[in-house]
């Protein structure tokens, strides 16, 4: 009897071992990164790969530019400015653009310069005066482009930001004139890695174009004008630069230096198959050190990808995920159900997310194309996705099936009476 007792207290745990979804935490532990903040995430879903103090708002120098360009590329878009358009600049932002303490192109008073100049000395070159001139040809002031960068910040639901200019300088930096009223003398721009990361997402997928400038090394900014400069990127980790790995084929995306925030870095590569976005604010290493940010950017790109593996398990449309839901008193007996979005488990040290199906509608009698019927649900271990982001799945009906009328309903019920009947 004893024996009995314990085989069937088996049999019970091995059917509830078999049955469980819930994903097995990761205790591997994860690398120590030299930096008050460091993140990396996949850019198609938004996974987080590594973290580290990701939530703590920091400054965030030029890095701010991601914001500002966004919205100058939104412009564009929009037919609001054209990239030819061209820019006349007033005397105090010429001779704001003049210090070489500050990253700048030279401009020259009453001299005029066309938006793609500017916009791509933005990313290049990480040019304040750019980023003054656009801002103001945008919105009208920088105090007005500054609340725009605000709105588009909670649009994306990033609430704990501090946005007091549109470089992303210290306002000290930045003479009294040209201040945006009503900021601190001292203040500085701030957000989180998370936040940092939500920015450069949005950027990517809406603008994947950017990239084609950001990886730009080397260009000539008014080539032939009075102000002709060479500009070379601060991005060393572009290829043949020289804080460049022969295992990394970074393209963007940017840096941010002052002295609160340090050396900062917003990067980007794709390599085994998915595009990364790291972030790494304040750099540790010696003070003279310029690669430092780059070293601890390689060493958090490396352990993503010696780390994870991406898989995608199932794909946007497929049908053959759940069996078809019947219909009762539907015109066709049943409906398919196929995923609305691709399907991505990840592997990380040989433990892989688990997925579970839930359908939420079983009993119905008819089908609208795209209604929601269930979830496929992305359990993973722990480090989840950016706001507002999971893996989760909808499985949508392929098609729209009507529900019989009152008469084909009768005619159904009494043909299923009689059958039961013989």
């Amino acid at each position: 009897m004893k024996k009995k007792l314990i085989q069937i207290i088996l049999v019970i745990t091995m059917f509830l071992g078999v049955g469980a979804t819930t994903a097995v935490k990761v205790e591997a532990a994860e690398p120590k990164i030299d930096a008050k903040a460091a993140l990396a995430v996949d850019l198609e879903t938004g996974r987080v790969l590594l973290k580290q103090n990701a939530d703590e708002s920091l400054p965030i120098a030029s890095i701010t530019k991601m914001v500002t360009l966004y919205l100058v590329q939104d412009a564009i878009k929009s037919g609001q400015i054209k990239q030819d358009d061209t820019i006349k600049v007033p005397a105090d932002i010429a001779k704001f653009s003049q210090d070489p303490a500050l990253s700048n192109v030279p401009l020259t008073a009453g001299e005029s310069y066309t938006v793609e100049e500017l916009y791509e000395s933005g990313w290049i070159y990480s040019s304040n005066a750019a980023a003054m001139l656009l801002a103001d040809r945008v919105a009208g002031s920088q105090a007005k482009f500054v609340k725009m960068m605000q709105q588009q910040l909670e649009k994306w639901d990033i609430n704990d930001a501090q946005i007091v200019n549109v470089s992303g300088l210290n306002n000290e930096n930045i003479p009294a004139k040209l201040r945006v009223k009503g900021t601190d003398a001292k203040a500085e721009n701030k957000m989180s890695a998370v936040d940092l990361a939500v920015v450069a997402r949005h950027l990517l997928k809406k603008y994947p174009e950017i990239l084609n400038i950001t990886k730009i090394a080397e260009k000539v900014f008014d080539k032939g004008g009075v102000d002709e400069f060479t500009m070379h990127s601060f991005n060393r980790m572009l290829p043949n630069q020289v804080d460049s790995y022969a295992d990394l084929t970074v393209d963007g995306l940017k840096t941010g230096t002052t002295d609160a925030a340090g050396e900062s870095f917003v990067g980007t590569t794709k390599e085994g198959g998915y595009r990364i976005l790291t972030v790494v604010m304040d750099a540790g290493g010696a003070k003279d050190d310029k690669g430092k940010r780059f070293k601890v950017t390689a060493q958090v790109m490396r352990h993503v990808y010696a780390n994870w593996t991406k898989k995608t398990v199932y794909e946007k449309g497929d049908t053959s995920i759940v069996k078809p839901v019947k219909l009762k008193y539907g015109k066709e007996k049943s409906v398919k159900l196929e995923s609305k979005q691709p399907v991505v488990v990840w592997t990380h040290n040989d433990t892989t997310d688990k997925t579970k199906i839930v359908l939420n509608k079983t009993k119905v009698n008819s089908a609208k194309k795209g209604e929601v019927f269930g979830t496929i649900k992305v359990q993973d271990d722990g480090l989840g996705y950016l706001p507002g982001l999971s893996g989760d799945a909808q499985l949508v009906a392929t098609k729209n099936v009507k529900e019989k009328n009152i008469f084909e309903k009768l005619a159904q019920g009494i043909g299923e009476f009689f059958g039961n009947l013989f």
